[in-house]
């Protein structure tokens, strides 16, 4: 399986489409101004999905080869599953898959993909607002695997220690939320199972390497209630 820059166009697309559906669908419920009160969601499954462009740099090891001489930029997708425990708060599960181009020093013809899981946290600073910039931070598990033509896949194997995330989601409605976001993540690869290797082995001297990203996501928020604002807030809203 590749996932390259046509996915994530085909990604943006579906977000769009589906934005736009529940606009129309909805429009009823919409207040006229661009930026205004809505409730928020509260107890509910929320799924987000996103693509976005990645791009790693830093060494693999004291002694090895550097992140640039394996894999330049790459175009990824990824996938949150989370419990919106209040307004603006959301823990859960992620995961990410890449395919980047290969780096100068490999042979033609080989392919490189990447992955990542693990936990995430993501904090909403106006949840009861239709803009609504939120910050991330997650941690798990990061690998990365270089597929030759021919003879044997090196792989690589590691944490990734904390991955920062920050955007900008607009709420077409109450479950349904997109926009931009980028960010960086810390990692460190612990082990290696190279052509000269017989199986994984740990790293001799691991490294911290870092990985940059931007791209667009969407929200959709299944189930739970709403988080009323005081009368008094929707009052003032309104006027």
């Amino acid at each position: 399986m590749k996932v390259g820059l046509g996915s994530v166009s085909l990604i943006t697309v579906f977000l769009l489409g589906a934005a736009g559906v529940a606009a129309a669908e909805e429009s009823d419920d919409m207040a006229p101004s661009f930026d205004h009160s809505l409730a928020a969601p509260v107890h509910a499954f929320e799924l987000t999905i996103g693509g976005s462009y990645t791009r790693g740099t830093g060494d693999i090891s004291s002694s090895g080869a550097k992140l640039k001489d394996v894999a330049g930029g790459g175009a990824s997708v990824e996938l949150h599953a989370g419990y919106r425990l209040t307004g603006s708060l959301v823990l859960g599960l992620y995961g990410s898959y890449t395919a980047y181009s290969a780096g100068d020093n490999l042979a033609s013809g080989t392919s490189v993909r990447g992955a990542t899981g693990g936990l995430f946290v993501d904090y909403h600073f106006r949840a009861d607002r239709t803009t609504d910039p939120w910050i991330g931070l997650s941690t798990g598990w990061r690998g990365l695997w270089l597929s030759p033509d021919t003879g044997k896949t090196s792989g690589f194997q590691g944490w990734e220690i904390a991955r920062f995330s920050a955007g900008i989601d607009y709420r077409v409605t109450r479950a349904i939320a997109m926009g931009p976001f980028l960010g960086f993540s810390v990692n460190t690869f612990l082990s290696e199972n190279t052509p000269d290797t017989d199986g994984y082995k740990a790293v001799d001297g691991p490294r911290p390497d870092f990985y940059f990203f931007a791209g667009l996501l969407g929200r959709f928020d299944i189930g739970g209630g709403e988080r009323q604002e005081p009368r008094g807030q929707v009052e003032q809203a309104r006027n």
